[in-house]
């Protein structure tokens, strides 16, 4: 007998680094309070993706083109649905609890992807028979968000 698994995998193209204000790091030579403007001006600003849920949806990615990252055809997988959705609606929805990440704004449109693989598909995870994935997509660069792959590991 098989039992579900359900593998969770987000990949985020972007790193994300949590600071904690503890004496040892504000003391750091590297705490922006300890730099002078020129260093801080050399170091590397992470991408914020700011809300865009106003924005003209003429500026994202059309929904074939989500479906076409997603790579459907390829892998086997019949397509479920496809909706533009905010960030923080996909969070409530998959993870039942409000947006934890600190590098998207909750109202950041997303397209999320349903695709069902009765064949199984192979993740970084492993492979499943008798897959379900969801995928996200940045809705105006187009940038994978991540991914969430349900079904019976091999």
């Amino acid at each position: 007998m098989f039992r579900k698994i359900i593998l969770m995998v987000t990949l985020v193209l972007l790193p994300i680094v949590a600071y904690a204000e503890t004496p040892a790091q504000l003391d750091h030579p590297l705490a922006p309070e300890n730099m002078i403007e020129s260093e801080l001006s050399e170091m590397p600003k992470m991408p914020i993706y700011k809300p865009n849920s106003h924005a003209d949806k003429s500026i994202f990615i059309t929904k074939e083109e989500a479906i076409e990252q997603a790579r459907i055809k390829e892998n086997g997988g019949i397509l479920r649905s496809v909706e533009l959705m905010t960030w923080d609606q996909f969070s409530r929805e998959a993870w039942n609890k409000p947006n934890s990440m600190a590098d998207r704004a909750n109202d950041r449109m997303v397209w999320v992807v349903k695709v069902d693989y009765p064949k199984g598909i192979d993740t970084k995870g492993g492979y499943f028979f008798n897959a379900n994935q969801t995928v996200v997509f940045d809705a105006e660069t187009g940038q994978i968000f991540g991914g969430i792959t349900s079904g019976d590991p091999k």
